[in-house]
């Protein structure tokens, strides 16, 4: 395969099917092997596979033909939709919403927003960003830079923002 594995040494199975909380792979070429999936939930979503609601509404929107318009020029009826929803479930405390991709882009987006808000206030020099320890927020760089989990960061030391700091994690019992 030219995929590229996280880890050259690590056998993949290659998932075959998923429904629900299940995944199944081959582990042979013949058996099939069922599977829970306790990824899903932890580190993705909790919407299950298979979901036929999700699947109707990916259908919905490829129908329409548009699959991709940048969110800089264009937005669509499904992300207004969202949005508005996801503003109606906080009572109307939160009032803009943007939408990401992924957990590592939506940290991004929130490093450059907290950077924006300080330069348009012309504090030039807030530039600290302060994260829990063991924490991880993702696998971009600065994503990456702001988790506090120094396993998953080791490799990548050299390339990481130096200016973020890390304090206790949360503990009632202290």
């Amino acid at each position: 395969s030219y995929l590229l594995y996280r880890d050259k040494k690590h056998f993949y199975p290659v998932l075959i099917k998923a429904r629900g909380n299940y995944l199944w792979y081959l582990v042979d070429g013949n058996t099939l092997v069922k599977v829970f999936d306790i990824c899903g939930g932890a580190a993705v979503s909790v919407i299950g596979h298979k979901n036929a609601r999700v699947i109707l509404a990916i259908k919905l929107q490829l129908d329409t033909g548009v699959t991709y318009g940048s969110p800089s020029v264009f937005t669509t009826i499904p992300a207004i939709e969202l949005s508005n929803e996801l503003i109606k479930t906080t009572n109307f405390k939160m009032s803009k919403v943007i939408l990401s991709g992924s957990g590592s882009e939506a940290m991004e987006i929130s490093l450059k927003l907290a950077r924006h808000f300080f330069v348009i206030n012309g504090e030039l020099s807030r530039v600290n960003i302060i994260s829990r320890a063991n924490s991880y927020h993702g696998c971009t760089i600065g994503a990456l830079s702001t988790s506090g989990h120094t396993g998953r960061k080791a490799p990548y030391g050299p390339l990481l923002m130096k200016n973020v700091h890390h304090i206790s994690d949360c503990n009632p019992y202290r």
